[in-house]
């Protein structure tokens, strides 16, 4: 039998019949026209993706895993299939088998699903629901690791390189800033005489432009038919009562396909476009408002605004008028119906930020989510309850995992869905203390599993391909389960579903798979593929609510920017909503400086929690100074000065660290990202006479003393981790932020009441009995 979920690569990301988001239950979607068709899909060959190693931080190959990673070769032809199903069907219940010509053909059967094993082609170009008219594809560029002209051997991006041309970026960008404030002008202004907001405008004969209404723009000082179109959402009608000229005003609406990959490409597709300025204070969708001459209108389109999964809500094929493929399409664009479901938050500490912004460059902080109810076109909005019910099943408010001591759960009135309601059923209120699931994917030694433990969650496993750093996973972290596994190999193990579903899961994805890699058929196939799109399946596997991930922000510079958006798309195809910034470790108390990458993103359903704010500041520039909880920078010295004679990990007597030669170095401030230098011995004790040990280094990387580390490699285990303290300040912002929103009262939160009650009981006040 021939599985095309193997094979399957669309020749287009333009589509308009393909479902890429991976999605196993059934679309929520109400009225959504079918019809019959006939399409030509274009196969090609791919092996499944294939993850390696930690979370990089040093240069050099990975150490070699003490157990191969199961590798799945499936060797596949280019082949075509020629299908008509009828309209009614659906395509869940479809399998495709081998003809004797070579094609691949439906047929009614019900395991194809169980038959395909995962891969990278199934999750982005699914064929779960072909339901339109295929001909109104076209065929874009692809990704740079896409194309037949890619070498085959893996090409390893050099981190240092990386990460320098990223601050040259922002060097380059800083230098735009001379940009003077007060010459900028403001924003969605007051309007103020002679400008006066009307009702409507009309525009055309019998043709009125007024608020909620989309228009089609065009470039300004550019022909019609060779302008670039974006949209507007009409807020307000601005008329000039001393001219009678008009200006609207409104939110900017582009294609998802204008966004180079962080959405996936379809047709007809919008999203929100809004950018926003740390220092001014209005909420998003004040500050945000563009302002166009009415000139500048091409057309009005017909609109919906909606949070439904796609192809829910899209134009009816069956209203597209006969013709050829380009024909077609070129209808359905000037045409159809619209439908925006994203929107796109660039965020900027100050407005002259926005306005030097290089275009070109990747947003060093943004978020990506879906529509909200206020946003969404009435009867149009999927409550957040049944969204997560639809992604991930029932879910247990509070925390999946059960501890074995009792306490009573306060519960917030009303917290539970109709379906979290039934899944308590006859329980009453919970008389079990309950905490946050975790899993870590590309898991390493450990680092934010230990902040995970830091955090108060339950870790249940830990993913990671290097058995070096599995012994140290396991010395410190069991019994829960260590997996010494690629990442795929992970998303394909067998077992119940709740075997690895989480309610907070990590990834800290090798650096290595940030390369143009091949993908057509070839010897070395499975070894470059991009273990990139091990992040999705993942995801797919262990379904948690929230998601975050750490890299180096060395990807967010120009040159990867296919790759930043590839990756952001991982999470997106899912319909989770993704924020990222990149982050200053030692701002969060790490004694070395240190800036990662950080993205955090949400389940459908579920809300996005922010970053945790910093929590140290640069007694050397007080400005840093954000708020007053604030303390200066951890040093070294202070770290280091923790250490116990007789830590594990700790010989400073041995040869090793007593030969060479070391620079003395002022460990009263913070040093610089040590753990870059290979095996970290370049820089020595601050004193200078001898080299740091492996659990000075630890120290550095803010490694609790209670972990140990074995195996070999201990020094590159430490290098290659998340510092667990920073861990700890991310994943404990998740938990708070899930206890909120699941209605759950913490301890602090009980004491504080139990005082009040006693406050009152003192004082002769009524008394409020609290369970």
């Amino acid at each position: 039998m021939s599985c095309l979920a193997d094979a399957i690569c669309i020749e287009d990301d333009d589509t308009m019949d393909i479902d890429s988001d991976g999605h196993n239950g059934k679309y929520l979607s109400s009225d959504n026209s079918k019809s019959s068709f006939t399409s030509i899909i274009d196969i090609r060959a791919a092996s499944p993706a294939v993850s390696v190693a930690s979370s990089c931080t040093l240069r050099g190959s990975p150490e070699p895993a003490s157990t191969p990673p199961v590798l799945r070769n499936v060797a596949h032809q280019p082949q075509l299939i020629q299908s008509a199903l009828p309209a009614a069907q659906s395509t869940s219940d479809v399998n495709m088998s081998g003809a004797a010509d070579g094609s691949i053909r439906f047929s009614n059967e019900s395991d194809h699903a169980q038959q395909c094993p995962s891969s990278f082609f199934n999750e982005y170009f699914s064929s779960d629901n072909i339901e339109e008219i295929y001909d109104l594809i076209e065929v874009p560029e692809e990704p740079h690791f896409l194309r037949p002209d890619v070498p085959q051997a893996p090409i390893i991006i050099d981190l240092e390189a990386a990460e320098a041309q990223a601050d040259r970026e922002e060097e380059i960008a800083n230098l735009r800033l001379s940009i003077e404030p007060s010459s900028i002008l403001e924003r969605n202004a007051e309007i103020l005489p002679p400008f006066a907001e009307i009702e409507s405008f009309e525009w055309k004969p019998s043709e009125l432009l007024s608020p909620g209404m989309l228009v089609e723009l065009r470039t300004p000082d550019m022909p019609l038919e060779l302008t670039e179109h974006t949209f507007m959402v009409i807020k307000a009608v601005v008329q000039n009562l001393a001219d009678d000229s008009v200006k609207l005003r409104g939110w900017k609406v582009k294609r998802t396909r204008d966004l180079g990959g962080l959405l996936s490409k379809r047709l007809n597709e919008l999203v929100f476009i809004h950018e926003i300025d740390a220092d001014d204070d209005r909420p998003l969708l004040e500050q945000s408002v563009m302002e166009v001459d009415l000139g500048r209108v091409v057309r009005t389109r017909k609109w919906v605004a909606t949070n439904k999964r796609f192809p829910a809500s899209r134009f009816n094929p069956a209203d597209v008028p006969q013709g050829t493929k380009e024909e077609m399409k070129k209808w359905v664009e000037d045409n159809g119906l619209l439908v925006a479901r994203w929107c796109y938050i660039s965020n900027y500490n100050k407005k002259v930020e926005r306005v030097a912004q290089d275009p070109a460059r990747i947003r060093a902080s943004a978020i990506l989510r879906m529509l909200t109810e206020d946003e969404c076109t009435k009867g149009e909005y999927i409550k957040p309850d049944i969204r997560r019910l639809d992604w991930r099943g029932p879910t247990i408010l509070g925390g999946a995992n059960k501890a074995t001591e009792e306490h009573t759960t306060l519960r917030r009135a009303g917290a539970l869905s109709v379906a979290e309601a039934q899944c308590d059923k006859g329980k009453g209120r919970e008389n079990v203390k309950r905490t946050y699931t975790f899993g870590d994917c590309y898991c390493g030694a450990g680092g934010m599993t230990g902040g995970a433990t830091l955090a108060g969650l339950k870790v249940l496993y830990g993913v990671d391909i290097n058995g070096n750093a599995g012994q140290t996973w396991q010395k410190n972290f069991s019994p829960a389960r260590f997996l010494e596994m690629s990442v795929h190999d992970f998303s394909v193990l067998p077992g119940l579903p709740e075997d690895f579903v989480v309610d907070v899961l990590h990834l800290s994805p090798p650096c290595q798979m940030f390369s143009p890699v091949k993908t057509r058929p070839g010897p070395n196939d499975e070894s470059n593929y991009a273990s990139l799109f091990g992040v999705g399946e993942a995801i797919k596997k262990a379904r948690p609510r929230i998601a975050t991930l750490e890299q180096t922000y060395g990807i967010t510079n120009t040159a990867h920017k296919e790759t930043f958006n590839a990756l952001i798309r991982m999470f997106t195809d899912l319909q989770y909503d993704v924020s990222w910034g990149i982050k200053t470790f030692q701002s969060y108390g790490l004694p070395q400086s240190r800036k990662r990458l950080i993205i955090i993103a949400s389940c459908p359903g579920e809300s996005l929690p922010s970053f945790p704010p910093y929590t140290h500041y640069d007694p050397m520039a007080p400005f840093t100074r954000t708020n007053a909880d604030m303390v200066p920078y951890t040093t070294p010295r202070s770290v280091l000065s923790l250490i116990p004679t007789n830590a594990p990990n700790h010989d400073p007597n041995h040869p090793r660290f007593n030969k060479g030669t070391y620079k003395p170095w002022d460990a009263r401030r913070i040093t610089t990202c040590i753990m870059t230098a290979g095996s970290g011995s370049q820089k020595g004790h601050p004193r200078g006479h001898r080299g740091l040990t492996n659990r000075e280094l630890a120290q550095l990387q803010s490694v609790p003393l209670w972990m140990e580390f074995d195996g070999n490699g201990i020094r590159k285990q430490i290098g290659n981790m998340v510092p667990p303290m920073v861990g700890k300040i991310l994943l404990e912002s998740v938990r708070k932020h899930l206890e909120k929103v699941d209605g759950i009262e913490t301890e602090k939160e009980r004491n504080r009441k139990r005082k009040v009650v006693l406050d009152r009981a003192k004082h002769g006040s009524d008394v409020v009995i609290l369970d």
